[in-house]
């Protein structure tokens, strides 16, 4: 099996798919495609707000040299995830947004991998909070999952 030169297109697709079906809210593969104000969801390779945002970045360099050269990919993969309502409390948002963040932390410690044999660990490496009234109260979670892997 041939893989591709950056992993962080193939990372980005196994985790989208993974939230897909583990997560019992909307999950978006980039920005939102649709209009619909939503109740809660999470967003991969988004983070939620900007026009046009940075989805992730990476970085390689050789493990080894030689006929049997591999290399190391280190990257970031930004994602967000949010609640909003009009009527509940900026304390129930972030229960709930911690709910989700939850559960894809135990998503991952479960696979770390996300199924994919080169790729050594996906894990949770921070975020930042954010809450407003825009269109109700809203609590946002950008978070960062940096993943390592071998080719």
């Amino acid at each position: 099996m041939s893989l591709p030169p950056v992993q962080i297109i193939p990372i980005i697709d196994a985790l989208s798919a993974a939230l897909m079906l583990a997560l019992d809210v909307p999950v978006f593969d980039g920005p939102p495609d649709t209009e619909a104000v939503l109740g809660e969801a999470v967003i991969v390779g988004y983070d939620g707000i900007s026009e046009e945002g940075r989805a992730g970045s990476f970085s390689q360099q050789y493990a080894h040299l030689g006929l049997q050269a591999q290399r190391d990919e280190t990257g970031e993969i930004v994602c967000a995830v949010f609640a909003q309502s009009g009527d509940a409390s900026y304390r129930t948002l972030r229960g709930r947004v911690l709910g989700i963040l939850t559960d894809i932390q135990t998503l991952l410690r479960t696979d770390p991998t996300l199924g994919l044999d080169w790729v050594q660990r996906v894990e949770l490496a921070g975020g930042e909070l954010f809450a407003g009234d825009a269109d109700g109260n809203a609590v946002r979670l950008t978070f960062r999952l940096t993943y390592t892997s071998r080719t």
